[in-house]
């Protein structure tokens, strides 16, 4: 049997899974009734009460929307960057990008593009604390210069203009 409520048509469960008691009617699995009934007797509802209440929880979301769910920012725009933000996740660079020439719009700069730092190379002290800054074992090159300025920290400054 095929109803309509609030507007959706809707198909009538015609199993009932618990009989009546004291003569009052028992709502149907897979009714709006049913989830409540599983709920109420402290049990987990049954997948067809499941997947009504998700169905009515939607429709119950889009009309008060006035519309289906929106749709996501493409990567490149301020929504995207915010959206990588609440996953918890890197922003990409075309959402960097965007939030660099919103920022120098906002702030009355120019826009040239996003400055990107210089990746550290391996065998100076800034590789090795990119090293340790991954969590990473020092190469050998690294390691060298770590030595050597830790070796110069020591050395008088009178020995450092000498040399």
């Amino acid at each position: 049997m095929t109803y309509m409520y609030k507007g959706t048509k809707r198909e009538e469960p015609t199993t009932i899974t618990r009989q009546p008691r004291n003569g009052r009617k028992v709502a149907l699995c897979g009714s709006p009734g049913g989830y409540d009934r599983h709920r109420n007797a402290g049990e987990e509802a049954c997948a067809k009460c499941k997947a009504r209440r998700a169905a009515d929880a939607k429709a119950y979301r889009d009309r008060k929307r006035g519309g289906p769910p929106r749709e996501l920012h493409p990567c490149g725009t301020i929504g995207a960057y915010d959206r990588h933000l609440r996953a918890g996740e890197y922003a990409c660079d075309p959402c960097l990008d965007a939030v660099a020439k919103y920022e120098a719009d906002r702030n009355g700069h120019q826009f040239t593009g996003r400055r990107r730092r210089a990746i550290a190379e391996c065998g100076t002290k800034p590789g090795a604390m990119r090293h340790r800054n991954r969590g990473e074992t020092l190469c050998y090159p690294c390691k060298l210069a770590e030595a050597k300025e830790a070796s110069n920290r020591y050395v008088p400054m009178s020995e450092r203009i000498a040399a």
